[in-house]
């Protein structure tokens, strides 16, 4: 008989020294761009993962990067052990939302983390005219971070697991932070997730480059403009109605 699935639980694959880390977290929302911005900066910074979350909660998808299987919510950490940072590519359903929060803080407090990043992104109709620079967190916070660029958002709700993160930091002696900006709502929006990663490195001193994704975010752009252009142009041949035969 095999053995039931936890509610959740970090399983740690590979020992890491942590040294006062920061933790930023991403997942799956508005435009991707938690999850986008979070599977960028593991890959720019060489971070190597070192455990996953289990959990009865998570859909039962396998996902596999250059054919080789990983997890679906993974754990890295940079060498020096000052950052770690995990996301998923699976949604995650309401009722794993706080048992899976609370498991992934638990074990970061063990850790020695004592401020956690989520980014996330504000749902929006089309391409956004803005892409501010967005925080929520506790009023302190927020004013050193307006020193650094990120105006606080002024009000809203966070949703999802960011959101039950964000809770669960409240209840723990954990700094909770949220950097927010417009994405696309129905499609992967790279540019979004620069934004949000521009914002973590003016505030922590970070050096993520994020040149990639602004070109994958112009091509994003272009392509619409495209769509866009072809379905006004439709629009027009429908009010003009075919042209007569009779001249």
């Amino acid at each position: 008989m095999m053995p039931e699935l936890p509610e959740a639980e970090v399983v740690e694959t590979k020992k890491v020294e942590p040294n006062r880390p920061l933790l930023v977290l991403g997942f799956i929302g508005p435009g991707l761009v938690g999850s986008i911005a979070v599977s960028h900066l593991v890959r720019e910074l060489k971070m190597e993962e070192i455990a996953h979350l289990r959990s009865r909660y998570l859909p039962p998808v396998a996902v596999f990067l250059e054919g080789r299987l990983h997890h679906p919510f993974r754990i890295y950490a940079t060498p020096d052990g000052k950052l770690l940072a995990s996301f998923t590519e699976v949604p995650i359903p309401p009722e794993g939302l706080y048992p899976i929060a609370s498991s992934l803080l638990e074990w970061a407090e063990g850790k020695g983390v004592e401020e956690v990043v989520v980014l996330e992104g504000l749902p929006v109709e089309g391409l956004p005219m803005e892409r501010p620079k967005l925080c929520v967190a506790e009023e302190e916070r927020c004013r050193l971070l307006e020193g650094k660029g990120v105006k606080m958002a002024s009000q809203g709700v966070i949703t999802g697991i960011a959101g039950a993160i964000l809770n669960e930091c409240l209840n723990r002696r954990l700094v909770g932070t949220a950097f927010l900006t417009p994405a696309v709502l129905f499609l992967p929006d790279a540019e979004g997730a620069a934004v949000l990663l521009e914002a973590l490195n003016d505030s922590f001193g970070l050096k993520v480059d994020v040149s990639s994704l602004r070109e994958q975010g112009k091509e994003m752009e272009k392509k619409l403009e495209e769509m866009a252009n072809a379905y006004r142009a439709m629009r027009a041949r429908e009010r003009t109605g075919p042209e007569s035969i009779y001249g």
